[in-house]
């Protein structure tokens, strides 16, 4: 920031910003910005460094898609997506498997026979 802002115009900028000045205040304010242009980049160049300081000091409240987001790009999230779909694979491949076996007199009567013996 430029080294000509003093407290006072700062303060004034931050009640012009704030919408806080009265009606004569800001259009004395918007007077003096329109009399001298290096005073409207200073309010530019001070508004940056306040929206900047303003992102980096306030607290981030993080929504629930941002959350879900966040669980989903975890590693470890994956490792346990990867497994679940191992897991369901199999239960279907193994309840596959046993209608094939079960639907079919012969191998069920296979299946059993080495029991019997």
């Amino acid at each position: 920031m430029q080294a000509n802002l003093t407290p006072e115009k700062i303060e004034l900028m931050d009640r012009y910003l704030d919408h806080e000045l009265s009606e004569q205040e800001a259009e004395a304010f918007e007077r003096e910005l329109a009399e001298r242009p290096g005073m409207l980049g200073e309010l530019r160049e001070y508004t940056l460094f306040r929206n900047n300081l303003n992102f980096i000091t306030s607290e981030k409240d993080f929504s629930e898609v941002n959350k879900a987001y966040l669980r989903y790009r975890n590693p470890k999230s994956k490792i346990v997506k990867l497994l679940r779909v191992i897991t369901w694979l199999l239960v279907i491949l193994t309840l596959f498997i046993g209608y094939l076996i079960f639907s079919r007199n012969d191998l069920f009567e296979i299946f059993l026979h080495s029991f019997k013996e």
